[in-house]
């Protein structure tokens, strides 16, 4: 098939939708209504009477003498103040309900809509009565995915354009079995078990069979930054894939669970897609299993799966791009596959770079060298590629004295910009990182194979080393990919400023680029024998010795640190257990616990703005609620800020910022409210603390019930609410180890601090 062929077959995908949805315009069941007559929907107010009408619901309210009439009708445009996706409230004809209770309608509309099969009271009424033609169903079903399309236009077409790569490169995989019959066996393997992957995730391990242990967060960050990790909105991603994310995700405090189950599913397709292409660089299974055993089984790829980082959709993309680069390197394949190979390239090349900016960097050299070999030929850019090297070769030939000025030249601009940007003249820190990464005189570069012993052997490190002078050799059969790898890693360094954290949570975007680099080791090191004249001896030597490099990992002083090796005794690997994956792991437990509540924390603005705020999550809110905050009165800025329906189910949650030793104290907040459950661990940092500031020795997250009328600040406990279950508040007795330490349940061990984990309700 011809790309254009392929083209027609994502735009029928994009249309099918079209026919589905009309076919599916049909009558439909009426749902039922969420209150009956008599009932006391909230607030005080008593529901007297039940009107239906063709087109709307009139409920007749009524509250200590006070009577009025509230209207809901189906949506005519995209929801708005008083709209919700399936229901519009509005006072009825010669009534004048209270504003807040209009906002009481449409927050419990909200959520009862969100209800697994929900069946709108009002979808279908005028069905009924006069059942719409084939045109007015039409028209409704474009008005909605208009309005669908103004909200999340961008994301849809991120998520259309990669559908697309995803047809181009299905396209190349079978033009590839064609070109060799050996890879249709691996071929069909990998699709099955791609398919099996994508249902067994589908439909046995579910999101909400997701273990808490097995969700992690690699920002470091204050509490405000872990509340935002619940709603998959803290990767410092792009704002069209944070689109498409939430296209894929549901805008709620689920969405973190739902992300990493996305990445977990993505993890293993990732590596069912990278065997076959280390089978075929390799050329020998045991070069290539090892290799992709690490390509899985390394502490950075495992992390960044158990997080909502973007990684593993990043990884996807670089390996479509590998095999439309590989596909364009081979003049015997056909004509249409290499074109759908340019097209596959570009496309992948502009989705990376909308998730990170950075990525763009690596997608710009090989576009260039792409287009210039498409348009000039082979040739030209070869002799291109000598006239460089040559004119290289001619400045190292320089005399001493020019070298010396040059580089003095270098240095004193660095140091003259370096002084400019210290005393805040010039403070742009992404121009810094870029000006870094081109920085001739920077070897940061030098410290990647020390990063990588960190989570891979050191025989990986030296294959990496040799498949990058292998890949500098060829730098336009792999599309300049060791250069701008390299300087990309320059830009990482210099934005980590020094913390390990940092440059191993960037470390997740390039690790599978780095062991791609590594699968041209042996191919290298063959050549390097040829060169010195070896006898052939000298393989199973190197192969021995490589296989024992295997299982030998550098003795790095961040293992203990970071729970994943012991220097020395082999242990297996670890999720990382800090304060952040601690909070973040509370978190997510206390909304589970309590789905239908909201929650307050007092946070500090920005790890270097020492002002506070005050951040609403939970229910109702698609997202988290900053409220500025200087010491006034707490509890009625949170009553202002929240509908009155919810302040029956109101919590202030104690997080790390109120541990936190200078920069504030949650005390008058919490004074005389009663706890209703805490967490108390040892501080393990994972921030610098020059930057995000010092933590207490011990850690206490507190959940403190508010009670709006005063009851919880008198000391007494309301059971009025059935939402909130009693919890003991003592708190269980310490065990330690050697260093003082609270056991923890991810080390295997038991953990007294964390009962929740065993509560039944995590597991929804």
């Amino acid at each position: 098939m011809k790309p254009i062929h392929w083209l027609g077959l994502c735009a029928l995908f994009l249309v099918s939708p079209l026919f589905v949805s009309f076919s599916m315009a049909e009558e439909q069941e009426l749902g039922p209504l969420p209150w009956k007559e008599g009932e006391v929907v909230f607030s005080g107010w008593r529901v007297e009477a039940i009107e239906r009408h063709e087109d709307h619901v009139r409920f007749a309210m009524s509250r200590e003498g006070r009577r009025t009439v509230i209207e809901i009708a189906y949506p005519i445009s995209s929801p708005g103040e008083f709209s919700t996706r399936d229901y519009r409230i509005q006072p009825a004809p010669k009534a004048s309900p209270p504003r807040e209770l209009i906002y009481g309608f449409k927050a419990f509309l909200d959520q009862w809509e969100r209800a697994p099969g929900h069946k709108p009271f009002l979808q279908g009424i005028a069905n009924v009565m006069t059942p719409p033609s084939p045109r007015s169903r039409l028209v409704q079903w474009l008005e909605n995915m208009l309005s669908i399309l103004q909200m999340q236009f961008w994301g849809f077409l991120y998520l259309a354009s990669f559908f697309l790569a995803l047809a181009h490169f299905a396209y190349l995989g079978v033009v590839w079995v064609r070109f060799d019959r050996r890879l249709l066996w691996p071929a069909i393997v990998t699709v099955g078990l791609a398919a099996g992957v994508v249902g067994y995730f589908w439909l046995f391990l579910t999101t909400d069979k997701i273990s808490l242990s097995w969700i992690n967060v690699l920002h470091e960050g204050n509490t405000g930054q872990n509340i935002k990790q619940l709603y998959a909105n803290a990767s410092h991603s792009g704002s069209v894939y944070h689109e498409a994310i939430n296209i894929l995700t549901s805008e709620s405090v689920e969405a973190l669970r739902q992300i990493v189950h996305l990445n977990m599913a993505l993890v293993l397709i990732n590596s069912l897609i990278f065997f076959p292409i280390a089978l075929r660089v390799a050329r020998t299974l045991w070069l290539a299993l090892p290799i992709s055993f690490f390509f899985v089984f390394n502490a950075n790829n495992l992390a960044s799966a158990q997080s909502g980082l973007p990684s593993q959709a990043i990884t996807l993309l670089f390996l479509m791009g590998v095999v439309a680069g590989g596909t364009y390197n081979r003049p015997e394949m056909p004509r249409s596959a290499r074109h759908a190979a340019i097209l596959l390239f570009a496309i992948v090349s502009v989705l990376a770079a909308l998730i990170r900016s950075e990525l763009a960097l690596i997608g710009v050299f090989a576009l260039v060298v792409l287009l210039a070999r498409a348009s000039c030929g082979e040739a030209r850019v070869l002799e291109w590629g000598r006239t460089m090297l040559a004119g290289l070769e001619r400045l190292l030939r320089w005399p001493l004295w020019k070298l010396a000025v040059l580089i003095s030249a270098l240095l004193l601009f660095w140091l003259v910009f370096g002084l400019l940007n210290i005393h805040g003249i010039l403070s742009a820190q992404k121009i810094e990182w870029l000006l870094d990464a081109f920085q001739p005189l920077n070897p940061s570069f030098f410290s990647l194979p020390y990063a990588m012993g960190f989570f891979l052997p050191f025989g990986i490190v030296v294959l990496f080393i040799f498949g990058v002078v292998h890949a500098f050799r060829r730098l336009d059969g792999f599309f300049m990919l060791p250069l701008s790898l390299l300087i990309l890693y320059k830009v990482y360094f210099s934005a980590s400023h020094g913390v390990f954290y940092e440059i191993f949570r960037y470390l997740t975007k390039i690790t599978p680029m780095l062991l791609f680099l590594s699968l041209f080791g042996w191919k290298e090191i063959e050549r390097f024998a040829e060169r010195l004249q070896w006898r052939n001896a000298w393989r199973p030597f190197a192969s021995a010795l490589l296989a024992i490099m295997m299982f030998a990992f550098f003795p790095h002083e961040q293992y203990g640190y970071f729970n994943f090796f012991k220097p020395g005794i082999p242990s297996p690997v670890q999720p990382i257990v800090r304060n952040q994956q601690k909070e973040v792991h509370y978190l997510v437990h206390l909304v589970e616990r309590f789905p239908e509540c909201s929650f307050v924390s007092k946070v500090l603005r920005m790890h270097s703005d020492p002002r506070n705020q005050l951040v609403i999550f939970g229910a109702p809110h698609s997202d988290i609620k900053r409220i500025p905050y200087n010491g006034e009165d707490f509890i009625s800025t949170i009553a202002g800020n929240l509908p009155e329906e919810y302040h029956g189910c109101v919590f202030f949650y104690h997080g790390l910022d109120c541990n936190r030793v200078e920069q504030m104290s949650c005390v008058p907040e919490t004074e005389g409210l009663q706890p209703v459950d805490h967490y108390v661990f040892r501080s393990k940092p994972y921030s610098d603390e020059n930057e995000y500031g010092r933590l207490s020795p011990n850690i206490r997250l507190v959940l403190y019930k508010i009670d709006f009328e005063g009851k919880m600040r008198s000391g007494q406990r309301s059971e009025s609410d059935p939402r909130i279950a009693p919890a003991p508040v003592v708190s269980p007795p310490r065990q330690s180890d050697e260093a003082g330490d609270s056991f923890d349940f991810l080390e295997g061990r038991e953990d007294p601090d964390r009962p929740f984990l065993d509560d039944p309700k995590t597991r929804r």
